[in-house]
């Protein structure tokens, strides 16, 4: 019995020196002899882990969770050997088993915080997140994943505060940095995010995605600045990959586009859209396609009927148009009122649709399956959704969703809310799409990498919301045109804020002032004072435009 525990000890200081598969032959020699020492299994388990061996580290550790199940280090183990294997439901089972088993398990609840993140869970992964911080206060690591939980739930405030927290705690740690970089932009605070970003360029000398977040949040006034000179040494490099020679690129563009230098700009942003558009591939019949169907299934008639079954409240306002079409300018000026909460770009309608069918267990696909939406369905997604945002609010206030391509669920959104109010935010279509052509978005936006077939999403957007127009109520939708808003922004507030039913208020023409965060691709724009510069734009690019003309014109069905 002594032989076998020095023989162990042995083979766990070998591991924790990284001689590997010394540390093995140790653990054979007893398994030979005993193939049940649950111990040596257990360390067999771990050296496959780290050999990233995860179908063997997954034997070894289920055999010794099967000799000895009320062993949390071995449902530890073994649920990090699943969450290394990405099988999600596996890790989630014995991460919580060995969280059962051992409560003030720390590592457990921050693992299992990562991986119901991962599942979708967002809720019990901030209860698991929170659980964890207050066992291990002064792990980074868990501030972090607890801030990726807050983050993707939506609660922003919470999100920067441990992101904050992590990156005190391990200073030196890029990714920390760089999400913390990320925070602040979304405050307006691009001096701590251009630090967070030179940190993380100092740490990884060649993390370009820091550099484009730099280059984004900074103006730049001359080509010769240091931050060109080292992006085309980068340009340069024959090895760099696809993805960051994208970033280099439009990092590129945006420099010379700052400094009026036009024709330099687009070729290189043309260069980065063509690099995008060939990863893509984006077809404009899509879209054509999805337009046809919603206009053939999304009825004056099937609204009518729905009316019935649908949810009273009024609380929801959905704020949708075209990417770059000021959706997040109109989010900021209606957040600024004290009865209104901007709760930002929410998922919940483009994810929920997408599971719809399935959902109601008809083969009919979406958008043809709303017709199958019944009174107790119907009423159940309502209060998901309300119950979602209410948490977000964190009180009675009426609430935005601002996603802009919530314009294509806008006959989901009207059967189960048909009191909530609709804004469209419509811009110059050059200018709207000039203005997705040069801005890399931070998840890819496919149909934005080439200007016909930019142009032919548009005319199918226009399609749409000419549709919406048609069937929807006259009091359910106001447009809201950007160059008004810019050029007459207390007149058109005024207007914005007499059609939700809102008594004036002042804070709304100082929307800038604001301390919300705010995650979009304007997440810098909207924390100045209104300027009329981005109005007309697509002038300094008028002779690269014939493509995305062409696509206006794109066939309609």
């Amino acid at each position: 019995m002594q032989a076998v525990k020095t023989t162990l000890k042995a083979a766990e200081n070998l591991i924790a020196s990284g001689k590997l598969d010394e540390a093995e032959l140790l653990c054979e020699r007893i398994l030979n002899k005993n193939p049940h020492q649950s111990d040596a299994l257990h360390l067999s388990g771990l050296i496959a882990l780290n050999k990233k061996q995860y179908e063997r580290a997954i034997q070894k550790h289920t055999q010794t969770t099967t000799i000895n199940p009320d062993n949390p280090i071995y449902h530890y183990n073994l649920g990090q050997a699943y969450l290394r294997a990405n099988l999600s439901d596996s890790a989630v089972k014995h991460l919580r088993k060995a969280a059962t088993l051992k409560p003030n398990m720390a590592s457990a609840h921050r693992d299992l915080c990562h991986i119901l993140v991962i599942t979708g869970d967002i809720k019990t992964a901030i209860s698991s997140g929170k659980k964890a911080v207050s066992l291990a206060p002064e792990d980074a690591v868990t501030h972090y994943n607890l801030a990726i939980a807050y983050n993707t739930f939506g609660d922003f405030n919470s999100s920067f505060k441990s992101f904050h927290k992590a990156s005190q705690l391990q200073p030196d740690n890029p990714r920390f940095q760089f999400d913390l970089g990320k925070a602040y932009i979304s405050y307006g605070d691009t001096v701590a995010a251009r630090k967070c970003f030179k940190n993380v360029i100092k740490l990884q000398p060649n993390q370009l995605v820091a550099y484009a977040n730099m280059v984004r949040i900074t103006k730049y006034d001359s080509p010769e600045h240091e931050d060109v000179i080292q992006l085309k040494k980068f340009l340069n490099q024959p090895q760099l990959s696809d993805q960051n020679r994208v970033d280099v690129l439009f990092s590129l563009g945006k420099i010379y586009q700052d400094c009026s230098l036009y024709d330099e700009a687009f070729s290189y942003f043309k260069e980065g859209n063509k690099l995008q558009d060939n990863k893509y591939r984006f077809n404009p019949a899509e879209p054509a396609l999805a337009a046809s169907l919603l206009i053939d299934n999304c009825t004056s008639e099937l609204f009518s009927r729905k009316h019935k079954i649908s949810s009273s409240t009024e609380k929801p306002i959905f704020i949708v148009g075209a990417p770059r079409s000021g959706t997040t300018l109109v989010e900021q000026i209606l957040s600024s009122h004290h009865n209104v909460f901007g709760a930002g770009e929410l998922h919940w309608f483009p994810e929920t649709s997408s599971k719809l069918q399935q959902y109601l267990k008809t083969t009919l696909p979406y958008p043809n399956c709303l017709n199958k939406l019944t009174k107790s369905s119907t009423k159940k997604l309502a209060l998901q959704y309300s119950k979602y945002t209410q948490t977000l609010a964190n009180g009675e206030r009426r609430i935005t969703d601002k996603m802009p391509g919530n314009f294509l669920h806008l006959g989901f959104i009207h059967i189960l809310f048909p009191n909530a109010k609709i804004i469209h935010c419509r811009r110059d279509p050059r200018d709207t799409c000039i203005s997705m052509f040069c801005h890399q978005f931070p998840s890819g936006v496919p149909y934005s990498y080439d200007l016909y077939k930019l142009g032919a999403f548009y005319s199918q957007y226009e399609r749409i919301m000419e549709h919406w127009h048609k069937v929807l109520p006259e009091d359910t939708m106001i447009e809201v045109e950007y160059e008004n808003l810019i050029n007459n922004q207390e007149t058109e507030s005024h207007r914005l804020l007499d059609f939700l039913g809102l008594k004036w208020h002042d804070n709304c023409l100082s929307f800038y002032k604001q301390k919300r965060a705010i995650h979009t691709a304007s997440d810098t724009q909207v924390t100045k004072p209104l300027y009329s510069s981005s109005i007309g734009r697509w002038k300094n690019y008028q002779t690269f435009l014939q493509p995305l003309e062409d696509g206006f014109n794109y066939k309609k069905d």
